[in-house]
């Protein structure tokens, strides 16, 4: 199957030109913000859909022998380790074909045509995300309704977005990108991380998407508000399968809250993973 008979062109895709020369404007001090998490396996996950391990393949000593065996004055070692994990842990971008409906995927496409039971997605995969950059706003929701971090299960409604824009006085344009902090992210390490936490409703998917956004994210590892409700209706669905934006989520946003940040230049690139249905990212916001 080639990927030229399923076309994938979102707003991330296409037309980008324009509108990174315009976001590169909004850099005035050179200051760069790293926008993730630690990959690491001691996160409490408490769950089966997230995991992580890391396995030393061929260890510090066994490589020291090795190289020895070669070549007897030898001094050097290395080390080599094989990765276990879910690409939806951590500071992650969800690919377009992560959530389908109704046995498709964005675009009307049937997801079993894009799919291979030995290989996974062929199609519309982290392979085929591109590299998230423009524009970045920060939507400090928690801040601006003054709490150290939002309620478990919290939805942010479309007048906190509106109250928040016209407080700061926020323009969304074409091809910009929003990320929404909650302050959960300060529960990262706590055990129930994974099973309650704030998120947006429908409705800001619905009015971001009319603004032109080209992807949104959220400092939870969910954009929906956990445990999940209605599920038809949930943002994932909204955001991946009916309008082709891309949703990066568990991002690190407090040190641009604390330094009352809200415009940034944003690049966030996925690694190349045929197959998989999203990526871990290190997004970086340069100011």
């Amino acid at each position: 199957m080639s990927s030229e008979n399923f076309k994938l062109e979102t707003r991330a895709h296409k037309n980008r030109g324009n509108v990174i020369l315009d976001a590169l404007k909004v850099i005035k001090l050179g200051k760069v913000y790293d926008l993730s998490v630690e990959i690491n396996k001691n996160l409490n996950f408490n769950d089966n859909l997230n995991f992580f391990n890391i396995l030393n393949k061929f260890t510090f000593e066994g490589r020291r022998k090795y190289f020895k065996d070669i070549e007897r004055d030898s001094k050097i070692s290395t080390t080599l380790e094989v990765i276990i994990g879910s690409t939806h842990s951590f500071t992650h971008v969800d690919s377009l074909c992560h959530f389908q409906y109704d046995n498709k995927v964005h675009g009307g496409y049937n997801a079993s045509d894009l799919w291979n039971d030995s290989e996974g997605w062929i199609n519309f995969g982290a392979n085929e995300t591109p590299i998230i950059i423009g524009k970045g706003l920060l939507f400090d929701i928690a801040k601006f309704l003054k709490k150290e971090k939002l309620e478990d299960n919290y939805t942010i409604e479309l007048d906190d977005v509106i109250g928040y824009m016209d407080r700061y006085d926020i323009e969304i344009n074409p091809g910009d990108i929003v990320f929404f902090r909650t302050g959960k992210i300060k529960d990262y390490s706590n055990d129930d991380y994974f099973e309650k936490g704030p998120g947006i409703c429908s409705e800001v998917s619905e009015y971001l998407y009319k603004k032109g956004i080209c992807a949104a994210g959220i400092d939870y590892f969910s954009i929906d508000p956990s445990p999940f409700h209605d599920f038809n209706n949930s943002v994932h669905i909204k955001m991946l399968y009916n309008y082709g934006c891309y949703i990066v989520e568990s991002l690190y946003l407090e040190e641009l809250s604390n330094d009352n940040v809200i415009n940034f230049f944003l690049v966030c690139p996925p690694i190349k993973i045929f197959g998989s249905s999203g990526s871990w990212v290190r997004p970086v916001a340069i100011v």
